[in-house]
């Protein structure tokens, strides 16, 4: 009997989504082997059967052999579609790019001790599909720079005042392995530093309100802050006093929040007013569980070692939302309740304190405007 071949009416046709099968190389050849679906986003990678895509594994080996990564790559392994090449740290930091491995596709991160400049020049080089933009990666170490980012594409950031001192280290512009004095103009906005002329190294030229102490007059022989640190001077119109710091105007009361300059700097302090019982609150990389100390003694000086940008304390009830990944339409975040970032010295925080961990992650929503 004839068999009839029957076409599905139009509205049940479907696109055909393209397929890559596992090369006949992979150890389990022998095995049925599952078909991995790409995604529109995914790139077209026109390879042979033959071949897998090789992925550039480009960070420092303390990075690149972190617990998080060496999940990353084995999942990346498990369908046998790619090969992850590691650089390590021999290569990256001893031989010059031109020997560096090839590959199709690169992921590379910036971390300490990292020579950004060398990856840049490999990309130029070689030309592979990036997964994370390596010139980027500039901007993320200055937080001057991704303000005005924030800004120029129309994303919310605090009020805040940027305090540029003359003689402070700051990332440097055309490289950034490693750090260099630079003289340039305060600003009250998220713009980019300019350059100004050189001044002599003299006391600040700024204002201060009445009721402040003076950041020189923290020791009998040298200036210092109120952290024993160098001072450098204020920029003209810069005022502190005893609650708020100005800027050209702009002022910005406590409680409020000092960044440094330098993305690679993770020491930020939060001030509180006389009001909610004064001191300072030290944010930094997290120690033996531990990422914050509250200093109720502290005079609420700010701090005259470097640039700052202080902005506006949002209270958002001791939370915030943290991004690890960005995509097209959507993002991956986490909502961490941080029992240190609070009030000077509530009764839960005490509480909270005593238990065996110090922050707490839970999976959260945004909205599209977030």
């Amino acid at each position: 009997m004839d068999h009839e071949v029957r076409t599905p009416p139009p509205d049940l046709r479907v696109s055909c989504v393209k397929t890559v099968g596992l090369v006949n190389t992979h150890p389990h050849a022998g095995r049925k082997r599952r078909q991995i679906k790409r995604t529109r986003s995914a790139p077209d990678c026109k390879h042979s059967i033959a071949s897998k895509i090789k992925i550039g594994l480009c960070a420092m080996d303390k990075k690149a052999q972190s617990k998080p990564m060496r999940e990353i790559i084995s999942r990346l392994l498990a369908g046998g579609e790619f090969e992850v090449v590691t650089f390590g740290d021999k290569v990256i930091l001893e031989m010059p790019v031109e020997s560096w491995p090839l590959c199709d596709v690169m992921l590379s991160w910036h971390s300490e001790g990292f020579p950004l400049r060398k990856a840049q020049a490999y990309v130029e080089l070689r030309r592979p599909f990036l997964i994370n933009d390596v010139h980027m990666q500039d901007v993320l170490l200055d937080r001057r720079r991704v303000y005005k980012a924030l800004m120029d594409n129309s994303i919310p950031v605090p009020r805040h005042i940027i305090v540029n001192r003359e003689g402070a280290l700051e990332p440097c512009n055309n490289t950034t392995e490693g750090m260099t004095r630079t003289t340039i103009s305060s600003s009250s906005t998220a713009s980019s530093p300019t350059a100004s002329p050189a001044r002599p190294q003299t006391p600040p030229v700024g204002r201060q309100l009445p009721g402040t102490l003076s950041p020189w007059s923290s020791g009998p022989d040298q200036p210092g802050t109120a952290d024993g640190g160098l001072v450098l001077p204020d920029p003209s119109g810069f005022v502190e006093g005893e609650d708020c710091v100005e800027l050209n105007g702009m002022r910005i009361d406590k409680p409020f929040v000092e960044k440094p300059a330098s993305g690679e700097d993770h020491n930020i302090y939060i001030y509180y007013p006389h009001s909610m019982g004064g001191g300072v609150k030290r944010l930094f990389r997290k120690v033996d569980n531990k990422s914050a100390d509250y200093d109720p003694h502290h005079p609420g000086t700010v701090r005259r070692d470097g640039s700052y940008i202080y902005e506006e304390f949002l209270t958002t009830g001791g939370t915030d939302v943290k991004v690890y990944t960005v995509g097209p339409r959507w993002v991956s975040a986490l909502h961490r309740h941080s029992f240190h970032v609070c009030k000077p010295a509530p009764a839960p925080c005490c509480m909270l304190k005593s238990m065996s961990f110090s922050s707490m992650e839970h999976i959260t929503q945004i909205c599209t405007g977030e």
